[in-house]
């Protein structure tokens, strides 16, 4: 970032009177992860331009290590999340919202589905309060949700866009509303630098296992809190990693404190090379699965983070997804050359697949009761995916 963020200054115009951008994203680190390939797109595209983006504290990890945007504004989601505490705090609203016009934004970018009517209109209110003439954002055909914005891309629904097209969708639309070509080949890997200082932290971490000649396989038992539903049994975590490492991998249980890692560790016949659950942060985190030659995970934020990393992913999917939220990898190397996807998605496939975010519906963050679709996953399956990458 090249500037510090203060929601009372004024915003100075890009180079050459480019264009005020704002992105809005509130929501976790993951999923803001998953929009760098549309900022990516839109910073190739003008790169003397002025980009901000309204997110969350932990949003903003993602955003500070991409070294794609000028500033950052964070406000608190559960603010947001919910109609009766909107009700309960208008002061705070009202008090961003006017902070948003005095910065004069030519033009802002929603990143966020239009799925509930509750969302549509807590979205319609602050990109209108926002004072910004040019609105883009994503739009159902046919729906009345999104009549705020001015120049849209189309929401096809959750069976058929994976989030990052999402974010892409969108910043086509606002390229297209400023009359400005997207660059040719605009990059669309997610986007996280972690720094020297993380560099240097994850080598000191991995320096006692970096003296064998055997793959580092990183397992992350976690998942985002807004829903618990998606994590598979510590006991088949703990299952993958045994054999993985009677095979010669060393296993590292990475995570928070509570992302369930100390069961997997205590469920396991052997101890991990090393147990870094709650030692790191996200940027020493980002290096650590730089280092690895696998991920086993959840549907996750850490997930997404391995992918941006070059780390290959394994990750066990139950009610949410894949087609949303998947691995995401873009059908290119790093050098541009066409390439099969080295992440793997492991499901049972039931009827009742997926429960959450379905069509245009959010559905069930909780799943069902009994989960099954987690809950009869056998080890044995997500095993031969970990092995097809090694």
């Amino acid at each position: 970032m090249r500037h510090r963020p203060d929601l009372n200054a004024p915003v100075l115009p890009g180079a050459d009177g480019s264009p005020r951008i704002l992105v809005i994203k509130l929501s976790d680190f993951g999923d803001a992860l998953l929009t760098t390939p549309a900022l990516a797109q839109l910073r190739a595209a003008l790169p003397a331009a002025r980009i901000d983006v309204l997110t969350t504290r932990i949003g903003a990890v993602a955003y500070r290590h991409s070294s794609l945007v000028d500033d950052l504004l964070c406000f608190d989601k559960s603010v947001y999340d919910r109609p009766l505490a909107l009700l309960s705090q208008p002061a705070d609203l009202f008090g961003l919202a006017a902070r948003l016009r005095r910065r004069g934004y030519d033009a802002l970018a929603l990143m966020h589905t239009l799925t509930t009517r509750f969302g549509a209109l807590k979205h319609a209110g602050l990109c209108l309060a926002s004072g910004a003439p040019i609105r883009a954002g994503l739009r159902r055909p046919s729906s009345p949700r999104g009549a705020f914005l001015t120049h849209w891309g189309t929401d096809f629904g959750f069976d058929r866009q994976h989030a990052v097209e999402v974010g892409e969708s969108v910043a086509a639309a606002l390229l297209a509303a400023l009359g400005q070509a997207p660059a040719e080949a605009p990059p669309r890997h997610l986007r996280f630098e972690p720094g020297p200082a993380a560099e240097s932290a994850a080598e000191a971490l991995l320096k006692p296992l970096m003296v064998a000649d055997a793959p580092l396989v990183a397992i992350h038992p976690g998942s985002g809190s807004f829903s618990t539903a998606r994590r598979w049994s510590p006991a088949g975590f703990a299952s993958v990693a045994d054999r993985l490492a009677a095979q010669g991998a060393r296993i590292l249980v990475v995570g928070g404190p509570d992302d369930g890692c100390d069961a997997v560790v205590g469920a396991m016949r052997r101890p991990p090379a090393l147990d870094l659950s709650g030692r790191s942060d996200l940027p020493t985190l980002a290096a650590i699965l730089a280092r690895c030659r696998l991920l086993v995970g959840n549907d996750s934020g850490v997930s997404h983070l391995a992918s941006a990393m070059g780390c290959p992913v394994v990750a066990v999917f139950g009610p949410s997804n894949p087609v949303a939220w998947g691995p995401w990898w873009p059908g290119v190397d790093a050098r541009g050359r066409p390439a099969a996807s080295p992440h793997r998605v492991v499901r049972l496939g039931l009827p009742c697949q997926p429960c959450f975010y379905v069509g245009y519906r959010r559905g069930s963050p909780a799943g069902c009761p009994s989960r099954d679709c987690l809950a009869w996953m056998p080890a044995d399956r997500v095993i031969a995916a970990a092995e097809s990458l090694l």
